[in-house]
């Protein structure tokens, strides 16, 4: 990580929060799922072209998109504190870039050129921050730097 960088870090987690100590809930993959197709109902509102799925799954590890599909290992155990930064980061940004780049004539946008791979997890863990998912705890201590 460059400096620069690594002292915005820095900086960002010295103003966020840590969140009190407690007990911890955990949804399990099912119940994600729930969610995830909750999560995905509300965009379809908006376009109902939107051919996601989610699936639980037991051939994946965690949670991933592949081909705008939300995948959820059937393992998966998630707080409910981070259920709307992974609904964010997931489908807000991986499941609804490919909806959107399989809209554009140039379909390239859909599979992801060069090097966009950096740019979709920025863009992705910028929609955690901005649903309020990013906490000292989610994030771990980074060193100052």
């Amino acid at each position: 990580m460059d400096e620069p960088l690594a002292a915005l870090a820095d900086r960002l987690l010295q103003r966020i929060e840590p969140p009190a100590e407690r007990e911890e809930t955990l949804l399990d993959a099912e119940a994600m799922a729930r969610h995830a197709r909750e999560t995905l109902a509300r965009y379809r509102r908006q376009d109902p072209r939107l051919d996601a799925r989610v699936e639980v799954r037991e051939d994946v590890s965690g949670i991933l998109v592949s081909h705008g599909n939300f995948l959820i290992s059937a393992e998966v155990r998630l707080p409910v504190r981070r259920l709307e930064a992974v609904l964010a980061h997931e489908i807000g940004t991986h499941a609804l870039t490919w909806h959107n780049g399989g809209l554009q004539p140039f379909r390239e946008l859909q599979e992801g050129m060069a090097g966009s791979e950096l740019l979709q997890e920025r863009l992705a863990v910028l929609a955690e921050y901005l649903v309020g998912g990013w906490t000292r705890r989610a994030c771990g201590s980074w060193p100052a730097g």
